[in-house]
């Protein structure tokens, strides 16, 4: 499996982290995998066989060819059934506003492209899936131009908060600065929460929690070392504490999940830190 990440900053505004292609001749009968959480929700085209949604109960559900996938806030289990050809775009937490008008809606759940604002998604996926990579790309950078020079359809206290959020690394509980945010811009602390929910898809606390647990995942594979060390360079109180996050998140604890690491999680951990 081919794991492919570049940054396309010079082509969009805050809305996009980066894009990446995940390429595999063939991945049936590979294990169902937790999707891990980052706060970003993702656009994603999918040129190979259908990967499946394994719910609690077992139940599979298979995945449209081109969804926007919400934030992942709980297990999330997903499976290939044959060959794998994935290009996808990465969104900051309130970057696919402008494809969904309430992502709180998609959380923990997916939205077929045809149920999407922008009607030119199905035939993007048209083009692309009969052009080479190369190809790909370069379609793809063509639309996000269009779409991230766009007027954003998300707030700006919004983007701010996001940012703050980032930038503390979520050491800090964000409340005070969700305050601070509406006191600045005249507003209450409730629209700012409300704001959130809607244009991100979960509260701000939540966001920082999917942050904060996501900066564990990254520095336990770049430099392995003591739970009780990484729960305190990521903002954690205790051991305990990054313990319930994780249980939360994926459903298991911390040593279990990151000594063991699927195949496919490993690889999104692999890409280097920012």
């Amino acid at each position: 499996m081919q794991y492919v990440e570049w940054n396309t900053r010079a082509a969009t505004d805050d809305r996009v982290r980066c894009c990446w292609t995940l390429c595999g001749v063939d991945a049936d009968g590979e294990p169902a995998e937790p999707a891990l959480p980052d706060g970003c929700p993702e656009l994603i085209f999918n040129f190979g066989d259908p990967f499946e949604h394994v719910s609690g109960d077992g139940t599979r559900h298979a995945q449209p060819s081109c969804f926007l996938v919400g934030q992942i806030t709980a297990p999330f289990v997903v499976r290939p059934t044959g060959s794998v050809d994935l290009l996808a775009v990465r969104f900051e937490a309130h970057g696919a506003m402008a494809l969904h008008a309430d992502l709180s809606k998609l959380t923990n759940t997916w939205a077929d492209a045809a149920r999407l604002r922008d009607a030119t998604l199905p035939a993007l996926w048209r083009t692309m899936s009969v052009q080479d990579d190369d190809q790909r790309r370069a379609t793809l950078l063509t639309w996000l131009a269009r779409y991230g020079h766009a007027p954003s359809a998300a707030d700006h206290v919004v983007r701010e908060l996001v940012h703050a959020i980032r930038a503390d690394g979520a050491r800090r509980d964000p409340t005070p600065s969700v305050q601070a945010l509406a006191d600045a811009h005249g507003v209450s602390l409730r629209t700012v929460q409300r704001r959130f929910l809607t244009q991100v898809g979960v509260s701000p606390k939540r966001f920082s929690r999917i942050v904060r647990f996501h900066r564990v995942c990254l520095a336990w594979r770049h430099e392995p070392d003591t739970l009780a060390r990484v729960a305190a360079d990521c903002g954690y109180y205790d051991e305990s504490h990054l313990v319930r996050d994780f249980r939360a998140f994926v459903g298991e604890p911390p040593a279990g999940f990151l000594n063991s690491l699927a195949a496919f999680t490993t690889l999104f951990l692999s890409r280097p830190r920012r």
